[in-house]
């Protein structure tokens, strides 16, 4: 599901390394769309490198039709897109020809394409099933069968499991190509250190040296730097730092407003802090908030005015967000006096009872 929200709605960050390349330099690649409906309008194939979009060729829509051709030296990554960067495709782009019938519905291609196109296939397939059994769990909470509904439940994490079987498979037989490392790297924010290491050593060395292979590298190694233990990655705050503040035990709070678990968990934490901060509990909130009058509104009404509050409307905490490896909110972590990781990931009541304990560590 992942990728193929991935593959409709962001530009990927990609770059031209690559680990193989197919057809005759000399023959090119060609893409011809037939789009029905699609307005005349300037069309762009570009691909990108994390600092800007690099357009490697542009072309005009008439009546839904438009043609792109050209020469790449290795395979790439790359998208069609408007004027307005709407994305209408993206592929695995070869010396080879290729068609758009319509919104991301490519055809043809070279094996690289192939290749993805059995990848996006078990997407399908899970959200075909999610879809059909979706149906059968509402029915089931309707007439409030608890029976049913774990019995459905469980039916889709089986056909999860097969999944995610099919799909490992495919990568360990398709281990060193450009196409693993950006299978690989289309999740490996979604899921833990653990599983992400285990996928990343299944690729072979040219995967692991394109620029997907080393933006998991990169990710494992954020990973490991808010693993219990590790030091937590300092930050500003106001006119001193998270490791300048004193404190027996600090906690980091990632939330938003619009988020109601956040907001809920902001009562627990309140009760945290009137409970423990004469005793040496620190809170530390961030906001993942757009929205600036609404983020003070919630911290008015929850009533959470007594600790330190940042926000990331102008930009400056994305790199710090991104250094904790954010998969949900809310989300904290524990920091002990030297400002080392000693818990995570808890919240409601476990959280509180591990503040206790730490507390009588001291």
């Amino acid at each position: 599901m992942g990728r193929i929200i991935l593959y409709l709605f962001l530009l990927l960050l990609v770059c031209t390394e690559t680990s193989a390349q197919t057809g005759s330099k000399d023959d090119g690649y060609k893409i011809t769309g037939r789009i029905v409906g699609l307005p005349d309008s300037d069309l762009f194939l570009v691909t990108d490198n994390e600092v800007k979009i690099d357009t490697l060729a542009n072309t005009k829509s008439v009546n839904g039709n438009f043609f792109f051709s050209g020469q790449v030296n290795e395979v790439i990554m790359v998208h069609v897109i408007t004027a307005k960067q709407e994305i209408l495709a993206s592929m695995m782009l070869e010396n080879a020809e290729f068609t758009i019938m319509g919104p991301n519905l490519v055809g043809g291609g070279g094996p690289s394409q192939e290749l993805l196109a059995r990848f996006n296939q078990l997407d399908v397939e899970m959200v075909q099933e999610r879809e059909r059994l979706q149906q059968f769990y509402i029915e089931a909470e309707k007439r409030k069968d608890r029976e049913k509904m774990a019995e459905v439940d469980a039916k889709f994490q089986r056909f999860l499991v097969d999944v995610q079987a099919k799909e490992l498979d495919l990568l360990k037989r398709n281990a060193d190509t450009y196409v693993a490392a950006y299978i690989v790297s289309s999740t490996m924010r979604d899921i833990d250190l653990e599983k992400l290491t285990m996928r990343y050593n299944i690729l072979g060395e040219s995967a692991k040296e394109t620029y997907y292979g080393k933006a998991i590298a990169a990710q494992i190694e954020r990973y490991e730097h808010v693993e219990i233990g590790s030091v937590a990655p300092d930050f500003s705050l106001d006119n001193t730092t998270l490791h300048e503040v004193k404190g027996d035990l600090k906690i980091i709070n990632f939330w938003a407003a619009w988020n109601a678990p956040c907001r809920a968990e902001n009562v627990n934490l309140l009760r945290i802090y009137e409970q423990y901060h004469l005793k040496g509990v620190e809170i530390i909130s961030v906001s993942l908030d757009e929205n600036q009058q609404l983020w003070r509104k919630a911290i008015m009404e929850d009533g959470i005015t007594e600790w330190r509050h940042i926000t990331n409307f102008d930009g400056k905490y994305t790199e710090m967000i991104q250094s904790y490896c954010l998969q949900s909110i809310p989300y904290t972590y524990i920091l002990d006096e030297d400002n080392v990781i000693v818990d995570k990931g808890l919240s409601g009541d476990i959280l509180r009872k591990k503040i206790r304990e730490l507390l009588k560590k001291k």
